[in-house]
């Protein structure tokens, strides 16, 4: 190679590549914070930002898998993860078990809310009644708080309405056995007294029958 090519080499005549991100605009802290929108990297669609979680760990504060491919890859490992639900199905049970009063109070206000009725007590408000609830106040059946049976026997506990309004409030409630809730149906308190008082009027005389 002669002096003059090596020069021009040297010198710099001939032109360098073009460098890789030249012309390219890359988001900066401030508009990755500030962006409407992002593309999943699982289902590869552009989506609003609020269709993605938050996480303080990614630049734009949100996840890179929308919800709806975060939930599928959810509901894909539980269903694989056989000894992991089995696992937690115990603990679950075990807890139950230990908590029966706490198990009753929260599916009772579930089913309850569930049905649409007007719920103005918390369930530990609920908790609270019931603690130390030992008898039917009715017919002082005493309570049956197991849990994991599958159908309720007539000593478990139930809640009542005593005026059936479609309100539960602390002072519309009152905690009696299932026989006595089976007996009393949606009649008010007031009415299953009398409905007491009228069934022991006619038959009262026969008890020793």
């Amino acid at each position: 190679m002669d002096n003059d090519c090596m020069n021009k080499k040297t010198c710099g005549d001939i032109n360098p590549p073009t460098p890789w991100n030249k012309g390219k605009t890359f988001p900066t802290p401030d508009n990755i914070k500030n962006r409407s929108e992002k593309k999943c990297s699982q289902c590869k669609i552009i989506k609003p930002i609020k269709s993605f979680h938050k996480n303080s760990t990614q630049p734009d504060g949100h996840h890179n898998l929308c919800m709806g491919c975060r939930a599928i890859n959810s509901k894909e490992h539980l269903k694989n993860d056989i000894k992991g639900r089995k696992y937690r199905n115990q603990l679950s049970n075990k807890w139950r078990q230990n908590n029966p009063r706490k198990t009753w109070a929260t599916r009772t206000i579930g089913r309850h809310r569930h049905a649409g009725f007007n719920i103005s007590l918390t369930t530990q408000d609920l908790i609270n009644i019931i603690k130390d609830l030992e008898t039917c106040p009715i017919c002082n059946t005493i309570f049956d708080w197991n849990y994991g049976k599958l159908k309720t026997n007539g000593n478990c506990p139930s809640l009542d309405r005593m005026n059936n309004e479609h309100h539960i409030t602390k002072d519309n409630i009152m905690i009696i056995c299932h026989k006595c809730n089976a007996t009393k149906q949606d009649r008010t308190f007031k009415e299953f007294i009398l409905y007491c008082k009228n069934v022991y009027k006619k038959f009262g005389d026969n008890l020793n029958e």
